[in-house]
């Protein structure tokens, strides 16, 4: 994939961004990313309009955000620049709630002449308090692999926000399960395989009615998460897990770095080394790499929507070096830098909600490591869901693999005698031949996805092990031996 940055010049940016932003909520339009003096005396409010519901039951799971999405979720008046919006639209849906149907014209209008492919956008009308949809929107959650929402408390006393993915549940026919959790949506990232993080603040917003195991539980019940709860990196500010670490993929984290003496060096230099020291859903430890992040910028505050990677810029001279970063971390995907109204932390991933695809083909395999290797053909066990109802073509349950970098080849995976199980052989290899591979798979819907998700430019590698000779080279290899001991006796016997 080629790698574009949007970069503006600083005088373009205050002629055509400011006007984008003159209808942001940040001016007048939403109340702020952080509690207001007015909304502290009113905490006994949060969640007055919230809906519980009883937990889920079956197989539940919280999807990762580099899962395959259809679209994603803003809000009107904007917090992110109509650039963002226009890129977005070239692949997916963009849904926007406005409060008014005046808000869905004069959104329209702006889309329009700022580029936005219009055939991939759709309106929710509902009152919003602000833009901060990752924080307030909905949280998606396969349940026997049909598309749901979880709810949850939203932590502050905004109503409108707060109900909003009810609104979405009802406009998409959606299940919405009511959790009785006061959380938000930036503190919390799922790597979409049973496991997800968050700082302590979830377990200090409610340490009244809650113990630290039942916020746990309810993560389990709700998500099907076994959930990870971090100490706080910052002395202040609103604690959320993505102003400082992200997930790339099930066993990549990026982690915020920050200058020596700055207050939160050594606590994320040590954040770093713990969770590098984890055990990821892969069996694997979790692969740390670092972003370097001077004051007033956010480059973890970045959002992840099928192959491409939105980056928020802060026309700071480390604006290319982030992007590389991101370059050289996940490769295969676009890699895009947008300037905007962005905050320390505060940036594109708090202002959007991705959504994934309700009919994905989800792929769920344990790539294989060095260690997972022996002699002989490399069995690639692979569970596959077609969650569209669509059979699965059987022709295309594809393993494909490359020996030292060479062309790519492919063998068939066949079904095993577990549902939804399949398997497939990678012919034995010379030993010490590192072997690329990934997982291709299609439905009759349409859909074709590969694990990893982004295919050949992040496949799994491992290094072939030494082989061990078979019952028949062991045979010749003995008749030869043999052999050479005759011929040696019998020229000794001759010489002597």
């Amino acid at each position: 994939m080629k790698s574009r940055v949007v970069f503006l010049l600083l005088s373009l940016y205050f002629i055509v961004l400011v006007p984008v932003f003159a209808e942001s909520p940040d001016r007048e339009d939403s109340l702020p990313i952080y509690l207001t003096d007015e909304e502290l005396q009113r905490l006994d409010e949060i969640g007055i309009r919230h809906r519980s519901t009883s937990a889920p039951v079956g197989e539940i799971r919280n999807s990762a955000e580099w899962e395959p999405s259809v679209g994603v979720i803003i809000r009107w008046p904007l917090g992110i620049p109509i650039s963002l919006i226009a890129e977005m639209s070239e692949d997916l849906i963009v849904t926007t709630i406005v409060g008014t149907q005046q808000q869905q014209s004069n959104a329209q209008s702006s889309y329009t002449s700022g580029g936005v492919n219009m055939s991939n956008t759709e309106f929710i009308i509902a009152p919003t308090d602000s833009y901060w949809t990752r924080d307030y929107g909905p949280w998606f959650i396969f349940v026997d692999n049909e598309m749901a929402i979880v709810d949850q408390v939203y932590n502050r006393p905004r109503p409108n926000d707060d109900v909003i993915p009810q609104a979405i549940g009802t406009e998409w026919g959606l299940t919405v399960y009511g959790m009785d959790l006061i959380h938000t949506g930036g503190n919390h990232m799922s790597e979409g395989l049973g496991m997800s993080m968050s700082t302590r603040l979830v377990y200090d917003e409610n340490d009244d009615d809650l113990t630290a195991s039942e916020v746990d539980a309810m993560m389990l019940a709700y998500l099907g998460n076994d959930y990870t709860v971090l100490e706080y990196i910052e002395s202040g500010g609103i604690h959320h897990i993505d102003c400082w670490a992200k997930f790339l993929n099930p066993t990549t984290i990026l982690v915020k770095d920050v200058p020596p003496g700055h207050p939160s060096y050594d606590l994320l230099n040590a954040r770093a080394l713990f969770l590098s020291q984890q055990t990821s859903a892969w069996d694997q430890p979790y692969t740390v790499l670092r972003i370097f992040c001077p004051s007033g910028t956010a480059y973890t505050n970045s959002i992840i929507l099928r192959d491409k990677v939105f980056v928020p810029l802060f026309n700071s001279s480390y604006d290319s070096v982030a992007l590389q970063v991101y370059e050289d971390a996940m490769p295969g995907y676009e890699i895009l830098g947008f300037l905007g109204s962005w905050l320390d932390d505060d940036a594109i991933h708090c202002r959007t909600m991705g959504v994934p695809d309700a009919g994905m083909l989800f792929i769920d395999h344990v790539p294989l490591t060095d260690d997972d290797v022996s002699a002989g053909d490399y069995p690639i066990l692979t569970t596959i869901k077609a969650c569209s109802g669509q059979p699965l073509l059987s022709d295309s349950l594809r393993v494909h693999y490359s020996v030292n970098g060479g062309s790519w080849q492919y063998v068939t995976m066949q079904s095993t005698k577990l549902q939804d199980e399949y398997i497939g052989y990678i012919p034995s290899q010379v030993g010490g031949s590192e072997i690329s591979y990934y997982v291709e798979a299609a439905d009759e819907s349409g859909r074709v996805e590969t694990h990893p998700y982004i295919g050949a430019p992040w496949a799994h590698k491992f290094i072939a092990p030494p082989q061990v000779p078979t019952l028949d080279e062991w045979g010749i290899f003995l008749t030869l031996a043999l052999l050479t001991v005759a011929i040696i006796k019998k020229r000794k016997s001759a010489q002597s």
